[in-house]
């Protein structure tokens, strides 16, 4: 098939912008697998060690990057894609013990070992169905992982140990992988007279042993994930009535379109209809926009176009998830972070319908997909507002919701924690938190106002006791200081802030109906300061204790919630003191009248030194942060008709995208996105858009 977009982005020249410690378990699964976080080079995390072969991919790597001892082997690439970052993993095997080695000299870079060093080192280990298991430990049969000492020339007994870590596996402990992480053996400093640090794991276990992304550095530096990586925010709250997973009993809009439906007026607007979306075609004349798209729950300020580019879809297709997937994989997304209310609002809604419920079925699928791709990870952004606000049937006081918060942890840990797509962090469920300090709406007599961190610190303390898992904790919101309480509770700060009264095209409620734009209008100085300020919060946070401490810079292509008339809340207050209702941030066009406000945010992002940068958001259509590829009329032709697109169109619908990929690459301290890479993300934009008009299978939305 000729890949007409290919040709298009080679006239375009480039990417164009425009416009949100513990072990860890992952359960196994497989499929084809590409790009990935370990899909190219990349930078080690500060104070990480430079290790060619860390993840086994090389053919030969067993001799040339690691020595070998008894049965060792590497994967078969293509036949068992069960790695937990790129696409093969060692394999310790036979009867008998087996082993590998690694010999780091020592020198004088930040990414190599150096005398004085406080050395550390993790790997991933999987038992494979061979392995025999018993009821008790056997302190005889172990999985071992350690950091030695070594003198150049003198023989390997003579090492000493610097740190390690056992295993001793027992009945359940087979099939999914765990992270296997050094403590120090006495002060764990790398000292004189060493040449080399050595880095060994062993195995005296019959049976095969798997070994996946071996990490070594000083402490602090390693934590099973490569050192930089990028996620992005996925929301699963979108139905179809076309989608064949639309069984239920859904009637009005809202119940048959969910998030593409909006029909609540304002905040203190009761007769303003003006923002109302009814994509249903039974109750309304206005079900499709002048474009003769789908007339979805999307702002239409800069026209009628900013709806997806694969229509208006359900988010449990199939179809969808596995396109969302591998786009997201070739703009260099390491991880996807659903939105979740939680397992109780998602069984409360199911039964309300009558059909599996929406999100909780997007998410499940969500993992199968990224498992199936290879090693693309998930994590999620819990909301705690879905009780604190009392949507949950039967939860009448303070107590109540806050065990209904914790039923909704144990069920995310216990269905979810033994995947191998889960992203963890040191061992332990990365879980962002959105809004920790939600505040109780209604309630009982003398409840708290709101959840505090002493909350928090129960609900984590009641979910290893019940399960064994820790969890590394993200905030949206400012977590405490070091020397506060519970300063130790968040492990990572994400601060979510995508609005600035700066920002707004329209500085009040009555010039956003009246169209008057602020004057003078927001620079690209405001998002410049505004984007820089924002991620230096988070940034300086984690400088507290870098050791244990995250900092996850935010990039977004703009915001604007006049699409669902700002979710019927007041908001902030406009320049006359009242609520502003709608919040619509300026794109920021240049001359040739593209927005710049992403390529601004990315850059300042890159530029803060946060060691994750989150993507906000891949497919929130309603608050239009979406990176995925918008409606493009021109460019849908030019697929079907099998001709070369205008390079406009494929700017128009795909630039987030690209300047993504671009901007991605860059973070990772990855090459240059090359030609083949940029031609990628159009190849899966075309085979979706043709597999949908064409194959009766695929669901078509329009």
């Amino acid at each position: 098939m000729v890949r007409w977009v290919f040709a298009a982005l080679l006239l375009l020249g480039g990417a164009t912008g425009c416009g949100r410690g513990g072990d860890d378990v992952l359960a196994g699964g497989g499929g084809a697998s590409g790009g990935g976080a370990s899909g190219g080079v990349q930078a080690a995390a500060p104070g990480g060690y430079t290790m060619t072969g860390n993840s086994f991919e090389e053919s030969g790597w067993e001799g040339l990057h690691w020595e070998v001892g008894g049965a060792v082997a590497g994967s078969q690439p293509g036949l068992e894609v069960e790695a937990v970052y790129g696409e093969r993993h060692a394999e310790l095997g036979g009867t008998l013990g087996a082993e590998i080695l690694r010999r780091l000299p020592i020198g004088i870079e930040d990414t190599e070992p150096r005398i004085g060093d406080e050395v550390e080192a993790c790997v991933w280990v999987r038992l494979g169905d061979d392995v025999p298991l018993g009821s008790v430990a056997n302190p005889d049969l172990f999985v071992e992982v350690q950091l030695l000492g070594w003198v150049a020339g003198t023989a390997l007994e003579t090492a000493w140990p610097l740190a390690s870590a056992r295993w001793t596996p027992i009945v359940g402990d087979g099939g999914y992988w765990r992270l296997l992480h050094t403590t120090p053996v006495g002060v764990g400093v790398l000292d004189a007279p060493a040449t080399h640090l050595i880095m060994r794991v062993k195995k005296t276990l019959p049976g095969t042993v798997d070994l996946d992304y071996a990490q070594a550095g000083t402490n602090g530096s390693v934590n099973g994930n490569p050192g930089r990586l990028v996620t992005a925010t996925y929301v699963g709250w979108f139905r179809s009535p076309h989608a064949v997973e639309a069984t239920g009993s859904a009637a009005t809009p809202r119940e048959l379109w969910r998030n593409w439906a909006w029909l609540t007026p304002p905040y203190g607007e009761p007769d303003y209809t003006e923002l109302f979306h009814n994509p249903d075609c039974a109750s309304s004349a206005t079900c499709l926009r002048s474009n003769g798209r789908r007339n979805g729950a999307t702002s239409e300020e800069w026209g009628p176009g900013s709806l997806p580019l694969i229509g208006a879809y359900d988010s449990r297709d199939l179809d969808v998830i596995g396109y969302h997937v591998d786009l997201a994989r070739a703009v260099g997304v390491d991880a996807l972070v659903f939105d979740s209310l939680g397992h109780a609002l998602a069984e409360q809604q199911a039964a309300q319908s009558g059909e599996a419920p929406l999100e909780e079925t997007a998410l499940l699928r969500l993992f199968d997909a990224a498992e199936t791709a290879g090693d693309t990870k998930v994590a999620l952004m819990y909301e705690p507002k879905g009780h604190m606000s009392g949507w949950v049937l039967g939860e009448a006081d303070f107590a109540a919701r806050k065990a209904g918060i914790l039923a909704d942890l144990l069920w995310f840990v216990e269905t979810l924690g033994r995947r191998r797509a889960l992203l963890t962090v040191d061992g332990d469920i990365v879980l962002h938190i959105f809004d920790p300090y939600a505040p109780l709406i209604g309630g009982g007599a003398g409840d708290p106002p709101a959840l505090t961190d002493g909350d928090w610190r129960e609900l984590v303390d009641a979910v290893v006791a019940a399960t064994g898992r820790g969890l590394f904790l993200v905030s949206t919101l400012a977590p405490p200081d070091s020397g506060a309480p519970h300063a130790d509770l968040f492990g990572g700060f994400l601060r979510w802030k995508l609005v600035e009264p700066a920002l707004l095209r329209y500085g009040t409620w009555q010039d956003f109906k009246d169209r008057i734009p602020s004057w003078p209008p927001p620079a690209v100085t405001n998002i410049d300061s505004f984007a820089a300020s924002s991620n230096a919060l988070a940034v300086d946070w984690a400088a507290q204790d870098p050791a244990s401490r995250l900092a996850v810079s935010v990039a977004w292509p703009g915001f604007d919630d006049s699409g669902v008339g700002g979710w019927g809340a007041p908001n902030i207050n406009g320049t006359d003191g009242q609520p502003i209702r709608v919040r619509v941030v300026d794109p920021l066009f240049d001359q040739n009248g593209q927005s710049v406000f992403f390529e601004r945010t990315l850059s300042a992002a890159a530029a803060s030194g946060a060691a994750w940068l989150h993507l906000s958001t891949w497919n929130d259509w309603n608050e239009q942060t979406a990176l995925e590829p918008t409606w493009n009329e021109g460019l849908v032709q030019a697929f079907l008709a099998g001709t070369a697109p205008d390079p406009a169109d494929v700017a128009a619908s795909l630039g987030r995208v690209t300047l993504a990929q671009e901007r991605a690459a860059a973070f990772k301290g990855q090459p240059g996105v090359g030609l083949a890479k940029r031609a990628r993300l159009s190849e899966i934009v075309e085979d979706r858009v043709l597999a949908a008009w064409t194959d009766a299978a695929v669901v078509l939305y329009d």
